[in-house]
């Protein structure tokens, strides 16, 4: 497109060609005689780049040992992204959220984001969300919560026992746990309970040690055998 001064001494020339900034361009008029013009310098005015646009809930909660899948939305009026190569996502309590446990599976339109918590960790933490085209940013902030649940407490298997008539079973050793609470050695924490109570009554079934490093003992009636199974709870 040419634009003449009211004058016609001078005028411009907007082409969209890939000339470089400050090269020397040469415009050939046709007509009775054709001539060559030197135009003095190109100059390039660039289109603004703009920024990446992030879209994503400010809030989230689960309960432990879950994952939270974050919906994100990545767009970028100037440049097609992806999220696995333009998105970074960073947690600040790291104690319940690794960077490492957070991963993104890109998709057309944006991606889904995983966040997976530490076992048995709960608290809260704010994600960093962050878009780049290679010039511009973008950052969004969404908190996690995680809510504590109650994990049911664990104790180890005791191996099976055999023993001479009139004699007793005395202190075999077995571990206690619970990551939510402390416990003790002993009712209501622990308990036994004995399949033949005739051979083993239930009285004569004792607890001893300190938590979590527990210990039972078993006496059997007297002059009395047999089998018995022993539920440790």
């Amino acid at each position: 497109n040419a634009l003449t001064s009211a004058d016609g001494k001078c005028g411009f020339l907007r082409m969209q060609f890939p000339f470089s900034s400050g090269s020397d361009v040469y415009v050939r008029i046709a007509g009775e005689s054709d001539t060559e013009i030197k135009l003095s310098q190109v100059f390039l005015i660039a289109a603004n780049n703009t920024a990446p646009e992030l879209s994503v809930i400010s809030t989230g909660t689960i309960t432990e040992d879950s994952v939270f899948p974050l919906s994100v939305s990545l767009t970028d009026k100037d440049t097609p992204l992806t999220c696995s190569s333009a998105l970074s996502v960073r947690s600040e309590n790291t104690a319940l959220l690794p960077d490492s446990n957070i991963y993104i599976n890109s998709m057309t339109s944006g991606c889904k984001v995983y966040l997976l918590p530490v076992q048995n960790a709960n608290g809260s933490s704010k994600i960093t969300l962050t878009a780049t085209d290679g010039s511009l940013t973008a950052q969004k902030l969404f908190t996690l919560t995680v809510t504590p649940v109650n994990d049911a407490p664990t104790v180890s298997s005791l191996a099976n026992q055999t023993v001479m008539l009139n004699t007793s079973v005395n202190t075999l050793p077995f571990t206690v746990n619970d990551v939510d609470n402390v416990l003790s050695c002993a009712a209501p924490h622990v308990s036994a309970t004995s399949s033949n109570p005739t051979l083993l009554p239930a009285e004569n079934i004792t607890f001893s040690g300190t938590y979590p490093n527990c210990a039972l003992s078993l006496q059997p009636a007297q002059d009395t055998s047999g089998v018995t199974t022993i539920s440790l709870n």
